[in-house]
């Protein structure tokens, strides 16, 4: 039986996923958030950099995912994800990420 979160997931095809709610979500967790969905923020990436990359790579989305950190201050960071070294980042840090068919439309 689907949650109503996942319902409106699956109608929207899009979500907002923070990688560190009040308990981080762990590899499978996240991974059903993000199937289902053509794009997706995952927010708060902190030091869950890694199992998101992971994830990513699984779905065949790590290519088209953006790494934004510290939007709109002077030292804003936007790159491919594929680019950004180091296995952590700031906690309020964010990846989008898009099916590939969705980046190609």
């Amino acid at each position: 039986m689907q949650t109503s979160e996942q319902r409106a997931v699956r109608r929207n095809r899009s979500g907002a996923i923070a990688a560190n709610r009040t308990a981080p979500l762990d590899e499978a967790d996240l991974e059903a958030r993000i199937v289902t969905a053509d794009a997706v923020a995952i927010m708060k990436v902190g030091r869950h950099l890694e199992k998101v990359r992971r994830v990513l790579a699984k779905l065949g989305r790590l290519d088209n995912a953006i790494y934004v950190e510290r939007a709109t201050l002077d030292d804003e960071k936007v790159m491919p994800l594929m680019n950004l070294d180091g296995d952590r980042a700031p906690y309020f840090s964010m990846i989008l990420a898009r099916r590939a068919e969705a980046v190609d439309a």
